[in-house]
């Protein structure tokens, strides 16, 4: 429960860090995704799997042989394919990820990163039952759960931009809110009269030059 609490704060902090670089700072995606890139290779390449080599639970294999899992790469062209195709949807991911936190919110885009799991559950089903069926996932009767939760979190994210409303969800007012918004609707509605009634403007006078006589 800690490593999950941690990596939930890990990625929230990530996404506010993202967020003020791209609106405070006015980065772009691209540059915030190459930034992330190479610190991500910097640290890896220099920390991680360095010392998850030399860890060796069992005392003769690493924990993680990265030399092995290279020299397999190289070997297979089937296996370098699919590195190279995954390193690839990894980056489009990121900096289409990145480019809805700088049009919208990183809120928007948690909500959105959420619903790409209903598409990989899909994809398995079609998988199992369209292909061989070892890969893939079978349908069954806990598929009803699945469903109920990306249901429960469709609906959430409807609510939460106001594209659906539940009378008895909304919260009670304060009465320095009842006022604040009496306070509005009366200034936009005195600017509607405003606006349809007119008012002088005298930067829309049109100015005619003087005529003192003939030619």
């Amino acid at each position: 429960i800690i490593l999950i609490v941690s990596s939930q704060l890990v990625s929230a902090s990530q996404m506010i860090i993202e967020e003020i670089f791209l609106k405070k700072r006015g980065f772009h995606p691209l540059q915030v995704v190459g930034m992330e890139g190479m610190f991500g290779v910097t640290l890896m390449a220099g920390a991680v799997l360095p010392a998850m080599y030399h860890i060796k639970p069992d005392g003769s294999k690493p924990y993680e042989d990265s030399l092995d899992a290279l020299f397999q790469v190289i070997s297979s062209r089937k296996l370098l394919a699919m590195t190279l195709l995954y390193l690839c949807s990894i980056a489009f991911y990121n900096y289409f990820g990145l480019a809805v936190t700088k049009s919208l919110t990183a809120v928007h885009r948690t909500l959105i990163d959420a619903l790409r799991t209903i598409l990989v559950w899909i994809v398995e089903l079609i998988l199992y039952y369209a292909k061989e069926r070892r890969f893939g996932e079978e349908g069954n009767w806990w598929d009803l759960v699945q469903l109920d939760g990306f249901a429960f979190l469709l609906i959430g994210t409807a609510m939460y931009n106001g594209l659906m409303e539940f009378p008895c969800l909304k919260p009670t007012k304060t009465p320095s809110e009842q006022v604040r918004d009496s306070l509005i609707d009366g200034s936009e509605e005195k600017s509607v009269q405003k606006g349809l009634l007119g008012s002088p403007d005298t930067k829309s006078i049109t100015s005619y030059p003087r005529y003192d006589g003939l030619d």
